[in-house]
C-alpha cells in the first residue's frame, strides 16, 4: 500500500484502481479484495478470530488512508462480512470495534 501510495500521491485523479496495475499484472482493487478474501479464508479455515490490532491495523490501512475510494469500499464490506451471522471478529472486540472505529468515522474525508 504504501509504493501504490507513494505513486498515486502526486496525481491520484490519474490512477484509475480498476485499471492501475501495480505489479504489472493485476489491478489495485483486485489485489485488495483478493487480499482480505485471503485473510477471511485464514481466519474461517483455521478458527480463529481477527483480534483488535490487527482489526485496527487494517481499517487504518484500507478505511482512515485509503488511497481510492474502492479501498474503503471494500474494507467496510469485508468487516461487515467479519461481523455478520457467523463472525470472524473476536465477540469481546466486536463492539468496542464498532464503537471505536466506525461510528466515530468522518464520512466528509
Amino acid at each position: 500500500m504504501e509504493r501504490v501510495r507513494s505513486t498515486v500521491k502526486d496525481n491520484p485523479a490519474n490512477h484509475d484502481p480498476l485499471t492501475y496495475l501495480p505489479d504489472g499484472r493485476y489491478s489495485h482493487v483486485l489485489q485488495v479484495q483478493e487480499r482480505l478474501s485471503f485473510f477471511r479464508f485464514l481466519l474461517k479455515d483455521g478458527q480463529l478470530w481477527l483480534c483488535a490490532p490487527q482489526a485496527r491495523q487494517i481499517w487504518h490501512c484500507l478505511v482512515e488512508r485509503a488511497i481510492f475510494v474502492a479501498d474503503r469500499e471494500a474494507c467496510f464490506k469485508w468487516f461487515s462480512k467479519l461481523m455478520g451471522e457467523e463472525p470472524d471478529l473476536d465477540p469481546e472486540v466486536n463492539r468496542e470495534f464498532f464503537e471505536a472505529q466506525i461510528l466515530q468515522l468522518d464520512l466528509a474525508s
